[in-house]
């Protein structure tokens, strides 16, 4: 703490670089928890569509239901029927359709299916196409349905910006370690001095390292609530903006990290930093300070 009060300047360029690495490292977290959010609520998943037999009542449609439940377990928000009645009077109602339905549609019967609308929430092909299979297999199900085109297209966006957050954090954080680690060996070889003289008198490494511990986390800290600080304004800005905007952006705001994240993440930084800072006080002991 003293050498922050003593050389003020030259420890502020610092703790902004700091503070700027754990920015970018909290808008990831941010940005990740937002598009979990998303996709847990807000992401239209594929639908399965099956196709039901004509003479299906609406107890076996319940039991439908149940087995299907049965086989998707967690994968299932629920469950659309559409019965060919209700969608033909849904056809002879839109103006467009209504004249090309009383062309091809015969009074005595309608030749419209029943169908089952499954909404899913995964987007895995795997889980879809094996869902998929066990419904196909169903009494009173004549056919499935499932555009695997948009399931492709979905599971490679939601792949890929997960592996893009991953790859961006793991980035930052090394970024942030070896800019901690470079400003402990700083510091070392400005107190080159000091480190010898107490390296004369018997002072043991635990000795020296501690108080380098304590400067790097200081640092950290710092920068860390001014990491923050600048996160949730920029966070209170943008969901504003998004507010006054019509929709779909509306819809759209980023969630900050709540406080036992925040707390969290502190406490993996920490770790990092002192791990970091070992390390560099070890490597310029045996390089310059040999016992």
């Amino acid at each position: 703490m003293y050498n922050i009060f003593k050389n003020p300047m030259e420890h502020l360029l610092n703790t902004i670089i700091i503070a700027l690495l754990i920015c970018v490292l909290g808008s990831i977290l941010v940005i990740h928890k937002t598009n979990v959010a998303w996709q847990k609520h807000s992401l239209t998943y594929p639908q399965i569509t099956a196709y039901l037999s004509e003479s299906i009542t609406s107890k076996e449609i319940a039991r439908l239901k149940i087995l299907i439940n049965g086989f998707g377990k967690n994968t299932i928000k629920g469950f659309q029927y559409i019965s060919n009645q209700n969608a033909l009077k849904h056809l002879q109602q839109d103006s467009q359709l209504k004249e090309i339905v009383a062309s091809i549609s015969d009074e005595s019967k309608n030749y419209l299916p029943n169908i089952l609308i499954v909404n899913t929430a995964t987007s895995s092909n795997a889980i879809l196409n094996q869902l998929k299979t066990k419904i196909e297999k169903l009494d009173l199900v004549t056919s499935v349905e499932l555009d695997e085109h948009y399931t492709t297209k979905l599971n490679h966006l939601i792949t890929f910006i997960s592996t893009i957050s991953s790859i961006l954090l793991g980035f930052f954080t090394i970024c942030l370690i070896l800019v901690i680690h470079n400003l402990i060996k700083l510091q070392m070889l400005q107190n080159s001095d000091s480190i010898s003289i107490s390296r004369l008198i018997g002072a043991s490494n635990i000795f020296i390292i501690c108080p380098l511990i304590y400067y790097a986390i200081i640092q950290l800290f710092i920068g860390y609530i001014i990491a923050f600080g600048l996160i949730n304004w920029f966070i209170a800005y943008i969901n504003k903006l998004f507010i006054s905007m019509s929709t779909p952006y509306s819809l759209f705001t980023l969630i900050p990290l709540s406080s036992l994240q925040l707390v969290q993440t502190l406490l993996i930084l920490i770790v990092l930093t002192t791990l970091s800072v070992f390390i560099a006080v070890q490597s310029i002991l045996k390089k310059y300070h040999p016992q």
